[in-house]
């Protein structure tokens, strides 16, 4: 099932620590069908992705892996596992500045 014309689906999930936000703004013009099916297949699989219980990523991630690199040739794209290692990208505090005092007019 493919709608015609603009759809936006979304869902939310949420796990200790964090929440995730799957929204899909699709755009159909001419022959909806074709060119939107496989948009609707990728956000199927991140849903589907998603519903699985914990244990079960570690399998997930090793079998996605391997299909990305049979997939994708290896001089366009590296090594997978190399080059997407989580990062963690920590906000830094910096000075505190009282904020200037606002007048109204009556």
């Amino acid at each position: 099932m493919v709608p015609s014309g603009t759809a936006t689906v979304a869902f939310k999930e949420n796990v200790p620590g964090a929440e995730f936000a799957h929204i899909l703004k699709l755009e159909t013009q001419e022959q909806p069908g074709a060119r939107a099916l496989p948009v609707w297949r990728r956000f199927f699989c991140h849903a589907l992705i998603s519903k699985l219980p914990e244990e079960s990523l570690p399998e997930v991630e090793q079998r996605l892996i391997e299909i990305f690199e049979d997939c994708v040739p290896q001089q366009s794209c590296g090594h997978l596992t190399t080059a997407f290692q989580p990062r963690v990208f920590l906000a830094q505090q910096g000075h505190r500045h009282p904020r200037p005092a606002i007048d109204l007019e009556d």
